[in-house]
């Protein structure tokens, strides 16, 4: 009789952890270079305040989380002193560079990324869950 090839949930999980993690690491190039291309922060402030982390409850990656400063927020929406979002959205139609208005323009540099990479995390997850799932389901 052949030994039954015993499923390595250890393996597959270790492997559903760095397929996270790596998500998480791209997405977190990738909202740096959003920042240089929108020359959030004068001094680059805006990028050295990004920071990201992985946690994991059970061995199991369960959370990715993106920390960076409160002012960061306020540069997204466009937002101020002086310029609450009301104002923002009133003149971001009607400026632009060549017509002289001075004003505040919304620069989306987060949700644009994480948006784009959703699906890819999505189908991440599913694939390495559905595995170990099943390899769950056989009877020992």
């Amino acid at each position: 009789m052949e030994p039954l090839n015993e499923p390595n949930i250890e393996l597959q999980q270790k492997n559903f952890n760095e397929a996270i993690k790596r998500w998480g690491a791209r997405s977190f190039r990738e909202i740096q270079r959003e920042i240089f291309k929108l020359r959030i922060g004068v001094s680059g402030d805006g990028s050295a305040s990004l920071n990201w982390k992985a946690y994991q409850r059970y061995n199991t990656v369960d959370r990715i989380q993106f920390k960076f400063d409160k002012h960061m927020v306020y540069v997204h929406k466009g937002v101020g002193r002086g310029w609450p979002i009301s104002r923002v959205r009133a003149n971001a139609d009607a400026w632009s560079a060549s017509s002289g208005k001075k004003g505040r323009v919304p620069k989306p540099w987060f949700n644009n990324v994480i948006e784009k990479n959703l699906q890819d995390l999505a189908n991440t997850a599913a694939k390495h869950k559905a595995e170990i799932a099943a390899k769950r389901l056989m009877i020992k």
